[in-house]
């Protein structure tokens, strides 16, 4: 698909230095995204999902640096638990092999682990000053901001071969027992390449 837009894109801009900047549902979840593109790097930011960058694309290479996936809770999981060495299998009654789930290792349902939000880039975060990076891995950590899913209201500016875009969050805080008022601001600068 990026290959194909590249394409399309060096039909319109010729060989030129450019700048798109638009607004577009591009997740078809009725609110407009921020997309901005340059010939080398195409970019998708959510306003209304804490201004995540969810997009970050080389053009040429065909790669979105930013395809990761969010871990859910799939209706296997479930089975993990269940789940039995082969020697562990009674082998005096004919089972069918959809009835028996078979594992390597038991305790494999510790391993699990779920995301309570997208990951993607561009995520404002306050963690607790005791988080440790493999709490922050494991989505196992205080979050004392209420930024990360939140909505961000953005100002996309334009000038020449220039575009300025920000986004601003008043939120709050919390320090264990008191919650802060707090403002966060992102701002990023693009130039036609």
């Amino acid at each position: 698909m990026l290959r194909a837009e590249a394409i399309a894109d060096s039909t319109v801009h010729d060989d030129d230095a450019w700048l798109e900047a638009e607004l577009r549902d591009v997740n078809l979840a009725t609110k407009p995204e921020v997309v901005l593109s340059n010939g080398r790097l195409g970019t998708v930011f959510v306003p209304h999902r804490g201004g995540h960058l969810t997009e970050f694309s080389l053009v040429e290479a065909g790669v979105n640096l930013l395809s990761t996936i969010t871990r859910r809770k799939e209706a296997y999981h479930r089975d993990v638990s269940r789940a039995q060495k082969p020697e562990e299998v009674a082998t005096d009654d004919v089972q069918s092999i959809h009835d028996v789930i078979l594992c390597k290792e038991h305790g494999l349902e510790s391993l699990l682990k779920y995301d309570w939000y997208r990951r993607e880039a561009l995520i404002d975060h306050f963690f607790g000053p005791h988080t440790t990076l493999d709490a922050v891995a494991d989505c196992e950590y205080d979050e004392y901001g209420d930024f990360v899913q939140e909505p961000y209201e953005f100002d996309l500016k334009r000038k020449d071969d220039r575009i300025w875009l920000q986004f601003i969050r008043r939120g709050h805080v919390r320090c264990p027992s008191v919650e802060q008022p707090f403002q966060a601001a992102d701002s990023l600068h693009w130039q036609a390449e």
